[in-house]
């Protein structure tokens, strides 16, 4: 499924939990209670904790590159532990809704890096190294818990959707050679969606410091399965990548 197909989809999806969720001043629909609301920047960073992937195609090799047409191409990678971090600009909204939960709606740019630990190339025996990265750009959508205007630690939930812009560089050779013959590389842009969770310590109107947990999930990431030798062309590959976030930042009110 391509990226517009399902951008679309996510983006109808998303519209139509904001028109549920949409203040309604019809008694009894919507509960909506005034409160303070204002724009804020923050910044965090944090670990990565790429999971595993196993990115699927068919071979279909150049003239010079190794490989059986229509064969399998599956190459399982294994991610270690990277940095992640970024920024947002966002708005407080002037209303809690059931007199608790308090909006807010930002855009995040964030980057994202996962490091290659190990791997297979059709349940072979190889050696792996490389790295995968990726820019994003969300539009997030969160929900402060506040049970009173003087609450200092403050726990959230949401999340976000948005493109990732994604660079692959996974290289691996057989353990009888010493360096890599065969790599997934190319770049492409993929839907991105996270869910999180998290609480914040607010020092005063103006300053938060927060952690946050968090999942994301990038669809269809295509890339090349590539010959090292020639820069032959030997398939493509693809597969959703999925990521577990920590992070901690600070928000600024004004």
């Amino acid at each position: 499924m391509s990226f517009s197909r399902n951008l679309r989809g996510a983006v109808m999806a998303a519209l139509s939990l904001s028109l549920v969720a949409a203040p309604n001043a019809r008694a009894g629909v919507f509960d909506t209670d005034p409160t303070k609301g204002g724009f804020y920047i923050s910044g965090f960073g944090g670990i990565n904790f790429g999971q595993d992937a196993e990115f699927e195609g068919i071979q279909d090799p150049a003239a010079g590159v190794p490989g059986v047409t229509g064969g399998p191409a599956l190459v399982d990678v294994d991610f270690g532990s990277d940095r992640t971090f970024g920024g947002a600009v966002g708005a407080q909204l002037p209303f809690k809704v059931f007199g608790v939960f308090h909006p807010r709606i930002e855009i995040e740019g964030s980057s994202l890096r996962q490091t290659v630990e190990r791997g297979a190339f059709n349940s072979g025996t190889q050696s792996f190294s490389g790295q995968l990265s990726g820019t994003a750009l969300y539009l997030n959508n969160y929900s402060d818990i506040k049970f009173s205007e003087n609450q200092v630690l403050v726990p959230y939930i949401g999340g976000g959707i948005g493109a990732v812009f994604l660079d692959s560089d996974i290289q691996y050779f057989p353990a009888a050679l010493s360096a890599p013959n065969f790599a997934v590389q190319g770049e492409d842009t993929a839907l991105g969606t996270h869910m999180a969770g998290g609480i914040s310590f607010r020092f005063n109107d103006a300053f938060d410091l927060y952690s946050e947990a968090r999942y994301t999930r990038i669809y269809n990431a295509d890339f090349d399965r590539r010959f090292l030798a020639n820069d032959g062309f030997s398939a493509t590959v693809e597969d959703t990548i999925s990521t577990v976030s920590v992070v901690g930042g600070l928000r600024f009110r004004f």
